[in-house]
């Protein structure tokens, strides 16, 4: 084995390495140029004598120069050129003319050895070749075809009476082409009219009129013509019964004769055209009745053959099962929009589709429209065929991960889900997660996978509304209503600090459209209990801290115990002594400031929380299947909490407690809860380009902002808090790293906030099929907004200062696309660092990659 893998490394050394040589020390791309020939190194555009860049025609044009590297060097054409034309003729050339290299090599390597040679050499430049890319070399026969192209897309957009030229101009062996257009004036549309043979659609035509897409003074536009208002015209047709039309039946005659750049447009619709065995006749287009609804559950084309067991009906849809219809009837029939004796429309047919689809409990759907053979001049029947997915499911899921504390963690994650669990169409979903990892004890000694987690939860999805009145009327069946339970529980040993957790949640979601989605979370509930919360001062260690202790304890021997019994709550209640020892807090200002932030630390990362809360988020997404369109992205999500428990704590006589800092809050289950308000924006803005649409230039912008108030007068939940860096954002910060503000005396692993603020720039970028490269800026940071939530004054926002307080990283990644998820690693530079003084924050340079951070992850960061 250790023989082959050597002789695989000489191989290499002996082909691949010598010719990726070559490649690097290639000093021009453009040395293969076959005389006469001419390299078309750049298309320049004149449009009505004005220079432009990137025109609207510019995808028509069919001699691109070859694509470059950040706008400059033509690398693919460098790997093809690099490449032997014919590389197995060339290694037989060359073992034929070096029989004394060949016996060597022979004898070094064995003939067995010399034909792996072979095959490296031929498939290495091969793959050159595929990596590579031709040379673009000037045709003039592509070139007046480029022009043809020209006139066609402008005489498309109106200017009939556009001309269009090319002229090529030589140097060297490299060609510049130049492409004049001159477009004219533009004729707009005089007068709309119409021929339609069909009495049905052209009543149907005249009422879809008030809303054409052509109407007269507008520009002509052959694509809105034919493309846009054919298509809302088959759509209204459609909506209205005459479900067999289709847009190669409307045609468009344009008369510009006799016109001052004006066109007459006669819209033509004639009537369907069947063909027979005798021959080809036309009848009159009109609007169909569905007749009847058939439904199969579980249709498979392979046994389409079969009978079917069960039959039931419900609503006047005819439902067909092998053995028995799974399904109670209602679920299909809240899907299926068709109804007996009601004509066809097109929303129908879609809504049924998108419903069906929402269920989940169909791998495919199909729905058939076919003439009723009773009737097969007006009716039509409706034949849905499903094909269901396995009732039940399992999945599991392993991971490494890595962290200050607990340091290599590996994680198991198994799921287990029902599909149409109780024949209602619910989707029950149970997790268990268990992570094992190995502690370091605070004296030092290792340990091994003595730290834990492990957690619970159960869902259930409805495919409607749970409410003890109807929602129909407000929220019909076609924006897919649905309702989500969810029931959790976890427990964690010295993976941070020890502590169990309960939540319950019950959330309504629906679609308003395709673009936009609610959700509201009618009930969010959530406990947690830390069970060993005084080794905060274990884990989390602050020689600041400690130093300012020692120096208290040295001046109030009295307080000193050698032998505490629990040294964490020791050291907790010297900490209070100090923060409350007023005499200390005017001598030794930065003292009484590290205590005060840690005693803030501890009351974040330990407190006991019940946060029972109601929510609303509202997603628009007006993204296409094509995803070469642009495209926006707005979420906003609102959070109250413990408003309702607040407002009634005297009512209900809730016990209350005092907390360290002296407020007075109320409990419950003995465990103070949460008040607060949450409000979070993110904006994502997608602007496609290229020929092909695939270069993306992407930004976003998020804002968050927790407020504690009642019953939380100091302190928000570490869940509800934000924290900076990480894989999505400031990406040249690790999480938990960044902030809050400009503060720079950090001894905290995580450092939080209540407010956040960040931006990012992204270009991504096509390399080589899926693999994509990008550029990117990140800029944001967090902070508290008030000194009750935070001591440091650093980290407190403040609108004169907080523009000085942004980060910013400058960075690069690849992206791979999976077309079901995408990979991507990122590397990010701290270029300016919030956290350094006053003119020193531009870092960039400072310690070169050193302050580079990787980042991978799945999917794309926005």
């Amino acid at each position: 084995m250790i023989k082959n893998i050597l002789a695989k490394i000489r191989i290499f050394a002996v082909t691949v390495l010598p010719a990726g040589l070559g490649l690097l020390s290639s000093c021009s791309p453009y040395k293969n140029i076959p005389a006469g020939d001419h390299l078309v190194v750049a298309n320049r555009y004149d449009i009505n004598d004005r220079q432009k860049h990137n025109p609207d025609f510019s995808p028509y044009i069919r001699q691109a120069p070859n694509k470059k590297l950040l706008f400059f060097f033509p690398i693919k054409l460098s790997l093809y050129n690099a490449a032997r034309e014919d590389p197995q003729a060339a290694f037989d050339q060359w073992e034929a003319e070096h029989q004394g290299s060949v016996k060597f090599l022979r004898f070094f390597f064995s003939q067995k050895g010399i034909d792996r040679i072979d095959s490296t050499y031929v498939g290495f430049n091969r793959s050159l070749k595929k990596l590579g890319e031709p040379p673009v070399l000037y045709d003039p026969s592509l070139a007046t075809r480029s022009v043809n192209n020209i006139e066609s897309f402008y005489h498309n957009q109106g200017y009939f009476r556009a001309q269009a030229s090319s002229q090529a101009t030589f140097e060297g062996d490299k060609a510049v082409v130049q492409y004049t257009v001159s477009t004219g004036t533009p004729y707009t549309i005089d007068s709309v009219n119409y021929d339609i043979e069909s009495e049905v659609l052209r009543e149907l035509y005249l009422q879809a009129l008030p809303g054409s897409l052509i109407r007269s003074g507008d520009r002509y536009n052959k694509d809105i013509l034919e493309v846009d208002e054919a298509n809302r015209l088959t759509e209204y047709f459609k909506q209205h019964g005459v479900y067999d039309f289709t847009p190669e039946y409307i045609h468009y005659v344009v008369d510009t004769n006799g016109y001052d750049h004006r066109a007459q447009i006669l819209v033509e619709i004639n009537n369907l055209r069947r063909q027979t065995s005798s021959g080809t006749y036309s009848v009159p287009f009109h609007k169909w009745r569905v007749s009847r609804i058939n439904v199969y559950t579980d249709f498979q084309y392979d046994a389409r053959e079969r009978t079917y067991g069960d039959t039931l009906e419900y609503n006047g849809l005819h439902i067909f099962a092998r053995q028995k219809v799974p399904y109670k009837p209602w679920v299909l029939g809240d899907a299926i929009f068709f109804r007996p004796g009601e004509y066809f429309a097109l929303s129908d047919y879609n809504n049924t589709y998108k419903a069906l689809r929402a269920l989940r409990l169909f791998s495919t759907v199909s729905i058939a429209m076919n003439p009723d053979p009773d009737n097969p001049q007006e009716d039509i029947v409706a034949d849905i065929y499903l094909n269901p997915v396995k009732r039940y499911a399992a999945n599991v899921n392993f991971e490494i991960s890595r962290s200050s504390l607990l340091g290599i963690g590996t994680s198991i994650n198994l799921q287990f889900t029902k599909y149409n669990a109780f024949h209602g169409g619910e989707i029950w979903n149970n997790s268990l997660r268990t992570t094992l990892g190995s502690y370091n004890e605070p004296n030092g000694k290792s340990g091994f996978l003595n730290a834990y987690e492990i957690s619970l939860t159960t869902s259930l999805t409805f495919p409607r509304f749970l409410l003890p009145f109807r929602m129909d009327r407000l929220i019909p069946k076609r924006m897919s209503p649905k309702t989500n339970a969810s029931l959790s529980y976890g427990t964690q040993k010295n993976v941070g600090l020890n502590r169990n957790n309960f939540s319950f949640s019950w959330d309504y979601t629906w679609e308003q459209s395709r673009t936009v989605q609610h959700k509201i979370g009618l009930i969010r509930f959530a406990y947690l209990h830390n069970t060993n919360k005084y080794n905060y001062y274990n884990i989390f260690s602050d020689s600041d801290r400690d130093e300012v202790i020692e120096d208290y304890l040295g001046l109030h021997p009295d307080l000193v115990d050698p032998d505490p019994a629990n040294p964490g709550e020791y050291t907790y209640q010297i900490e209070n002594i100090i923060y409350n020892d007023q005499a200390f807090k005017e001598s030794d200002p930065t003292g009484h400031r590290v205590i005060a932030d840690d005693l803030y630390q501890f009351a974040r990362y330990t407190s006991d929380f019940v946060i029972p809360s109601i929510s609303y988020t509202f997603t628009f997404n007006n993204q296409r299947y094509d995803k070469s369109r642009d495209f926006h992205y707005l979420q906003i999500e609102t959070v109250l909490s413990g408003n309702l428990l607040n407002a009634l704590a005297h009512t209900l006589n809730l016990p209350s407690t005092t907390l360290p800092t002296g407020e007075t809050v109320h409990e419950l289950f003995g465990v103070p809860f949460a008040q607060f308000a949450k409000f979070n924006v993110n904006y994502s803005r997608y602007l496609n380009f290229g020929r092909k649409k695939n270069h993306t230039l992407a930004y976003r912008l998020y804002f968050g902002l927790t407020l504690p108030y009642g019953n939380s007068p100091t302190q928000v939940p570490f869940s509800e808090s934000y924290f900076g860096g990480g894989v999505n954002y400031e990406r040249g910060w690790r999480a938990y790293e960044l902030g809050p503000g400009s503060v720079s005396d950090k001894t905290h692993t995580y450092n939080v906030g209540n407010l956040k603020l960040t931006a990012s720039l992204e270009y991504r970028f096509p390399l080589y099929k899926s693999l994509y490269g990008a550029l990117f800026f990140d800029t944001g940071n967090i902070w508290f907004t008030s000194e009750k939530l935070y001591s440091d004054p650093k980290g407190v926002f403040h609108f004169d200062t907080f523009l000085k307080e942004l980060s910013l990283t400058s960075g690069v990644g690849l992206r791979y696309d999976f077309q079901f998820f995408v990979a991507r690693l990122d590397m990010g530079l701290q270029t300016v660092d919030p956290s350094q003084a006053e003119g020193h924050r531009w870092v960039l340079f400072k310690n070169g990659m050193s302050r580079a951070t990787f980042q991978f992850a799945l999917a794309y960061p926005f």
